[in-house]
Formats: C-alpha cells, sequence, structure tokens
C-alpha cells in the first residue's frame, strides 16, 4: 500500500504499523485484566471464560482489521474479492425481465395540426390506456420537436390516477446519435415539476382537477347536476359513467394552451425541468464490472438504466440485480426455477 499523508486514512487514523502495535498492546492489557480478575475477584467463572477470551481477542484485532478495510478501499474498494461478480450479459437479463415496453407515441400519438380536444382526443386516450397496461414507459424526445409540455402533462396525469407506469424513460438524438439515454422518473415528480414551472398549465391542472371531482359526484348525468355543464358528455355517455373523465376534462383544459403556442421538450429543457429528481445513472456495457457493483451497491433508486455506450436498452429493477447478487454470493447452488412455477 503506496504511503499517504495523515488525515487520510478512512478506516484508520495512524498507518498499518500503529494498527500492528495498538492491537498487541489491547490484548496485553486485555489478558493481563483478565487474569487479574480472575485472581482477585474469582471473575468471571468457568462458564463465562472461554466467551470472554473470544471478546478479548476480537477486541484486539479491531485496528488489524480496520487496517485490513483500509487497504481493500485503497486499491479502489474492489467488492469481486469477496465473491461478488456481474457481467454485462446478467444486466441485460435483468432488464429483459421487465414486461415488453414500446415508446409512448410522439405527442400521445396525436400531430400537431389535430386538436387533442376534438379529433386527436381518442388517439390520446388509445395511447395512456397502452402505455398504463406497462411499469416503464419510454419516451422519445427525438430532436427535441417531438413533445410539448401540455402532452407529458397529460401522461404524467393519467399515470398518476392509475398508478401505471411507475417510471418514464427518456431517450433523445444526442449528437446525432438516437435513443441516447437521459434519465429516467416518476410521473407524480414530473407533474408537480411541470405545474410549478408554468402557472397556466398549472391552473389548467387544477381546473381539471375540480370539474372531474365534481362529476364523480354526480350519479346521473341531470340538467341540475353539479359541475361545468359542458363537461356532462366528458363524464358520461349516455346514463353511464365515463372511466376516463378525468383525462377526458383535462384535454380540453389543455387546448386552451396549445392554441397560444405549446412549449417544446428538448434535452435542456428536459434537465431544466426534471434536474433534481432526474435520475440517470446507468449500468452500461463499455464500464467495468467494479462500477456496476458499485452503482448496483451504492445507489438508491427503484430502477437502473442498462445502456451499450450510451444507447438506451431498458430499466432494470435494482431489488432484482441486488437479489441475483446476493443468492449467487450466498447460494451458488440455488435453483429457483421451481419455486417460479
Amino acid at each position: 500500500m503506496e504511503p499517504r499523508k495523515q488525515g487520510t486514512w478512512r478506516f484508520w487514523p495512524s498507518g498499518p504499523g500503529w494498527a500492528l502495535v495498538t492491537s498487541t498492546i489491547l490484548l496485553a492489557a486485555l489478558v493481563t485484566g483478565f487474569f487479574l480478575l480472575r485472581e482477585f475477584a474469582d471473575w468471571p467463572g468457568a462458564d463465562l471464560e472461554p466467551g470472554v477470551l473470544i471478546a478479548i481477542l476480537v477486541i484486539s484485532s479491531v485496528p488489524v482489521l480496520l487496517m485490513l478495510l483500509e487497504a481493500v478501499a485503497a486499491r479502489g474498494g474492489s467488492l469481486g474479492g469477496f465473491g461478488f461478480t456481474l457481467n454485462f450479459g446478467a444486466v441485460a437479463e435483468a432488464a429483459a425481465e421487465q414486461p415488453p415496453t414500446g415508446d409512448v407515441p410522439r405527442n400521445m400519438g396525436a400531430s400537431e395540426g389535430l386538436d387533442i380536444a376534438d379529433s386527436a382526443g381518442p388517439q390520446v386516450l388509445d395511447a395512456i390506456n397502452e402505455f398504463a397496461k406497462n411499469e416503464v414507459a419510454i419516451i422519445d424526445l427525438q430532436d427535441g420537436t417531438a413533445w410539448w409540455e401540455t402532452r407529458l402533462a397529460v401522461v404524467c396525469a393519467g399515470a398518476r390516477r392509475l398508478g401505471s407506469p411507475r417510471a418514464i424513460a427518456f431517450v433523445a438524438t444526442d449528437a446525432g446519435r438516437p435513443r441516447v439515454f437521459q434519465g429516467w422518473a416518476e410521473p407524480a415528480h414530473m407533474l408537480n415539476a411541470l405545474a410549478a414551472s408554468d402557472q397556466a398549465l398549472r391552473q389548467a391542472l387544477d381546473r381539471a382537477a375540480v370539474f372531474a371531482a365534481q362529476w364523480n359526484q354526480v350519479l346521473q348525468p341531470t340538467p341540475a347536476a353539479t359541475g361545468n355543464p359542458q363537461y356532462q358528455n366528458l363524464a358520461f355517455t349516455g346514463a353511464v359513467r365515463r372511466t376516463d373523465t378525468h383525462e377526458q376534462i383535462l384535454l380540453h383544459e389543455m387546448h386552451a394552451l396549445e392554441k397560444t403556442g405549446p412549449k417544446k421538450i428538448s434535452i435542456i429543457r428536459l434537465n431544466d425541468l426534471f434536474r433534481a429528481f432526474l435520475n440517470t445513472e446507468t449500468l452500461d456495457e463499455s464500464l467495468p464490472e467494479e462500477q456496476w457493483l458499485r452503482t448496483v451497491f451504492c445507489t438508491r433508486t427503484d430502477y437502473l438504466a442498462v445502456t451499450r455506450r450510451g444507447r438506451y436498452m431498458g430499466l432494470a429493477s435494482r431489488t432484482t440485480l441486488l437479489t441475483d447478487l446476493y443468492r449467487n454470493r450466498l447460494f451458488p447452488g440455488l435453483n429457483c426455477d421451481d419455486a417460479r412455477g
């Protein structure tokens, strides 16, 4: 181990020589105390003597153990030495275990020339119902013109209400390379950030929530029913209550905002909006195994992006990766196929 200045040791402050000296002094002092107590105080007694001697050995070896940890840290903290291994094939397999996930259609499937409150509405609602079937959704920002903030707000509002998807991953064309991973985030956090960034958008979200709540209290559509009359057809089809009332009303509220000129989401805008909570940790094929292990063990996110030289391949459950690592280390011969069946 190369010499280092005092104060740079992370586990033991005084270097390897002092670790051995300290352990020797501790052992001598504790053993002396043990014999003195046994001679003059008749303690610890025959039953406790083995346990006390073991405790003495453990305590006196602490400085040496700390020095060993220091040696591991000095080598880069290699976890491979403890039997943990992780290869890109295993990482890619963990990502593949997620249900098949397709991209959310560009701008929710509605082209720029279509009114989301009218002819494009069914396309948007179909897209919401489709991506809600997946735990993870993918949004491709492409060159920064493919998505509007109003449409992303509808996606996030639908995901928050339906409870799925739990995560939205963003990819984009970056430096001419398509589908480069930019980060992932939870829909509820993104919806709050979008509302905080634009007062008109926040008011539209609030109005939609209020009108939807009012119509949810109405048992049957009547002329005297509580709620904005223009939204009665969005809350009911005939006498049957619609299950997508909130999204229907939200589309109409967003329609007014899009008339004034939609705000598009580029890579820069994505980071401006969501930098505080956008998860960008990746397990990239080009990185060494040691860095994969550090990422899996040291991050606290639910998912980790699997990439191949920056290009997105999928989101892997960090819990799944940790489970596989510990199982392979502690129970290398364990077959889980029967348990899954």
